[in-house]
């Protein structure tokens, strides 16, 4: 085939290098394009050699074994893999599918059975543990039964892992979501969103379910936050998610609102290009035509709810970027970023952000319009055309009253006649026929299928279908008079007239030309088919032409003239008899035929259609009473009514507003699980202490030298290392404790479930009104992150102190409750030293958790408790003991099972 062929040799072996083409399809990825492949000769084993070692054969290289009457296989290592066709790689794919794709899945069977699923893009293994269970290797996690988290719905590349144990499963879990290029479909009254990873090494995020605060919880790093941001900000429903219980949209924004993402160093390149994908969920809005500024075109997402398509992402980016711009000037070495993508015209996001914020919840935007941004309404209904709005007003009561006396047009040949052609009947009036085309309508054209849509109609039926459309036809412009209108009307309205027949079957008709047959008409039609002058012979003289050319202009008038008098003595006749003589030399005669035949048909349709009028005529005068009138009176029609608006009545309902009107019961702590701790006091090194004297001796006598203080800060460290009291902890962790442990869990679970339930039952909405405001998502959302947000220094919502004392306690609870939950899984997992350390720290002990609510927090948030020794060099920086400037050294050394911590402090004189 024309193909290069390369062969190796070393020693007695032959090698022939295989393209990789050959394996794709039939291998991973990895391992077609990151090795070569050579073809033993001799054994028919195909070595693959890592691209960098090409050359270098290695009995630890994958090999590909040949077998002619049995199955080849690939091994490395006593490990075959998987036939990427094979069901078991099948199964693989449906499991893990949802984080890589098939061609990077490296799946592989031990010597001794066992299957392992390698992903070499994630750096991740994956194992089939004595369970039977999916366990990743790195993670020591299983993945979940339940792939459902609550959150980020419709997002489908991701995988939830739990850990072991019948508690754990539900207490620590992960979702693993890979990053990549995200892409969003409409799947079914939802959005389907997917991620695609093209690089060769993709990472891998790792989100903790925190069923306690309800919410996903990253690495802290500024990517991961925006990334998370953007995926709740796709996968928003206009419902809150189930599990966060704010809408993906409103969880985005809280993300993004957080202090950690202002960033004090210049933003790198991916951090830019996901802060765009955030904004670029704002909608851009432009002037259209720029220089006129009289419309926007607005460019939405358009896979997303425009409810989502907040405002506020554009703007939240914004105060990011100008925040990390503050601190570019200390970098030199900076990377070239993508500039921010501003979403168009300040003015109109402004405009915009405004007008949305009518259906935004006043966390998220539903106060930012104010009374600055009143303006004076020039209602489109304020029109000074008082003609037109009189006839709507008419037209609208006559249809509304359904009733037929009213003053209508009987005779109605003459208006026909001044139309032309009225047409339409037979045909099916299109209701859905759009406001500007009803504004230009042409009654006349369409005056039959109108006819036949008032024949059918009753009030019961069709009132407010008629009053909709002839209010809309009558403001048109095309309309002078109403009587017209209201002849329609009364076919609707008029019994004796819905009793009438049809118009015997016509389409159309057109009454002005006429009902009888018409001379000059007559000349016109049969003129216009004289065949045109031709000589009878090309060979004859000039003069014989002249002569029959004079012959033509004599002939052919009389021949029109005669043909106009046969046809005009058959004046009566409903159909002309084509019997022209044949005399008729210089007319078409099958034309005239024809023309004659159209126009005497469309005379005898005329005056079945005026016989038809006259029996409309008849009913309507012989029905006709005392005619009412619904009087227009444009003074009274319309009274502009200027109202301020009062702020504070329009604010929207917050929880500083409830709070200030509605006061909780003070609530108690659960019952805190303590054991009992053993102190040891170490024992005297006597090496230590000699070492120290020794050293003591050489110093000398002289205060002043750098030595003596040496000394002297060294006998005061062996003095407090002396008078250490050192906790004992057990080496295992006891049955009874552990059950106690988890029976707490649950109470804790209990505590701060009612406690929760107690607070939020006097902030629920109580009337009708607040009732309407909860169903539309304007009440304000009641998480217990947004309560606990309320204690923090740096909260701008101040709230009654009955309201704090209980929100505070409700936090010393959850931070029990994250305590029993740590307990749970130290045991569930075995790990003994983190067990007893955690039960030997009881927590806020040293300090008061309503006088410092931020430690408080910083606990919940951090999911810890504050260990004492903590609290005492907290306490030390903020106020120190010898009340002056003081510098400290805090020695820490592991020691397992426990620490051994202590704090030394140097009065310095300034």
């Amino acid at each position: 085939n024309q193909d290069l062929v390369i062969k190796a040799k070393c020693a007695s072996k032959i090698t022939r290098f295989i393209p990789s083409e050959q394996f794709t399809d039939d291998l991973p990825t990895m391992l077609v394009e990151d090795y070569t492949h050579w073809l033993d000769l001799e054994t028919s084993v195909v070595e693959l050699r890592p691209l960098k070692r090409k050359f270098t054969t290695d009995t630890r290289n994958w090999q590909l074994v040949y077998r002619k009457h049995s199955s080849s296989y690939l091994e490395n290592a006593g490990a075959r893999l998987v036939d990427v066709r094979s069901q078991t790689c099948e199964n693989t794919v449906d499991v893990l599918g949802c984080l890589e794709t098939k061609s990077f899945m490296h799946i592989t069977k031990s010597s001794d059975g066992q299957y392992q699923v390698f992903l070499p893009r994630f750096g991740l293994h994956f194992f089939k543990n004595w369970n039977g269970e999916m366990e990743c290797q790195e993670l020591r996690k299983i993945i979940d039964k339940d792939q459902s988290v609550g959150t980020l719905i419709g997002l489908r590349s991701r995988l939830v892992l739990c850990a072991h144990g019948e508690r754990s499963r539900k207490l620590d879990r992960v979702v693993l979501v890979p990053q990549g290029n995200v892409s969003t479909e409409i799947d079914g009254w939802h959005v389907g969103v997917d991620i695609i990873t093209a690089s060769r090494n993709v990472h891998c995020f790792r989100f903790r379910h925190d069923s306690v605060l309800k919410r996903l919880e990253g690495d802290g790093s500024l990517v991961s936050n925006l990334y998370q941001a953007y995926l709740h900000a796709l996968t928003s429903m206009i419902l809150p998610d189930p599990f966060t219980g704010y809408m993906g949209m409103e969880q985005s924004i809280n993300i993004l609102d957080q202090q950690i993402l202002r960033c004090g160093k210049p933003l790198n390149h991916s951090e830019m290009e996901l802060l765009n994908l955030i904004a670029s969920i704002t909608p851009r809005r432009i002037f259209y035509p720029v220089h006129l500024q009289a419309m926007q075109l607005v460019t939405w997402h358009k896979h997303l709810s425009p409810l989502i398509q907040h405002t506020a992402f554009s703007d939240l980016v914004r105060k990011i970027v100008a925040y990390s711009e503050q601190f570019s000037q200390f970098y030199q070495d900076k990377d070239t970023i993508p500039e921010l993508d501003t979403r168009g015209d300040e003015h109109l996001l402004e405009r915009a952000r405004v007008r949305q914020s009518t259906f935004l919840n006043v966390e998220y935007g539903g106060n930012d319009c104010t009374t600055n941004h009143d303006q004076d309404y020039d209602a489109r209904d304020l029109d000074r055309d008082f003609d037109k709005i009189g006839r709507v007003y008419s037209m609208s009561s006559f249809v509304n009253s359904w009733t037929g006396d009213m003053i209508i047009t009987s005779d109605l040949a003459p208006i026909w006649t001044a139309w032309g052609l009225v047409a339409g009947f037979g045909a099916t009036f299109d209701l859905s026929m759009s406001v500007a085309d009803l504004l230009t309508l042409n009654v006349g054209r369409l005056w039959g299928s109108l006819y036949g849509l008032c024949r059918t109609s009753t009030r019961e039926s069709s009132r407010y279908k008629l009053l909709f459309l002839f209010a809309q036809i009558s403001y048109g412009s095309r309309i002078s008079s109403l009587n017209d209108l209201k002849t329609l009307l009364a076919f609707a309205t008029n019994p004796s007239l819905r009793r009438l027949t049809d118009f015997s079957g016509y389409r159309s008709f057109n009454l002005g030309k006429g009902f009888q047959p018409n001379a000059s008409t007559i000349q016109n039609a049969i003129a216009a088919c004289v065949r045109p002058f031709k000589v009878s012979s090309s060979k004859i003289s000039a003069s014989e032409r002249l002569k029959e050319r004079a012959a033509y202009k004599k002939l052919a008038p009389a021949n029109i003239n005669a043909a106009v008098d046969y046809y005009q003595r058959q004046s009566q006749c409903p159909e002309p008899t084509p019997n022209i003589k044949a005399s008729f030399k210089w007319l078409n005669t099958s034309a005239v035929e024809q023309s004659m035949a159209k126009l005497f048909a469309e005379w005898s349709q005329n005056r079945e259609c005026l016989q038809h009028l006259t029996k409309i005529r008849s009913v309507i005068d012989s029905t006709m009473r005392s005619p009412i009138e619904f009087p227009f009176r444009k003074d009274s029609w319309q009274q502009i009514v200027a109202i301020p608006r009062n702020e504070s009545s329009q604010m929207p309902v917050t929880l500083r507003s409830l709070m200030g009107t509605r006061f909780p019961d003070a609530p108690g702590l659960p019952y805190l699980l303590r054991d009992h701790q053993d102190m040891k006091k170490p024992e005297t090194n006597s090496e230590l202490c000699s070492l120290v004297t020794g050293f003591g001796v050489m110093a000398g006598k002289n205060d002043k030298s750098l030595r003596f203080r040496y000394m002297a800060e060294l006998s005061a460290s062996l003095d407090a290392l002396d008078q250490y009291i050192e906790v004992q902890l057990p080496g295992q962790i006891a049955s009874e404790t552990n059950a106690q442990a988890t029976s707490l869990l649950d109470r804790s679970y209990d505590f701060c479930e009612k406690i929760f339930d107690d607070l939020s039952r006097n902030l629920q909405p109580t009337g009708p009104a607040e009732t309407l405001l909860s169903a539309a998502g304007l009440w304000p959302r009641l998480r217990l992150r947004n309560l606990l947000a309320l204690i923090a220094t740096t909260s701008k919502t101040r709230i009654p102190e009955e309201w704090k004392n209980s929100i505070i306690t409700i936090g010393v609870g959850v931070t029990i409750l994250q305590r029993y939950r740590r307990l749970v899984l130290a045991a569930e997992t075995g790990n003994a030293i983190s067990f007893n350390q955690e039960m030997a720290n009881h927590g806020h002990s040293g300090w008061n958790a309503h006088e410092r609510p931020d430690w408080l927090l910083i606990e919940v948030e951090n999911d810890f408790l504050i260990r004492p020794v903590q609290v005492r060099v907290a306490m030390e920086m903020i106020a120190p003991l010898s009340s002056s400037n003081t510098l400290m050294q805090l020695n820490m050394v592991s020691s397992s099972p426990q620490w051994t911590c202590s704090l030394k402090t140097h009065e310095i004189t300034c």
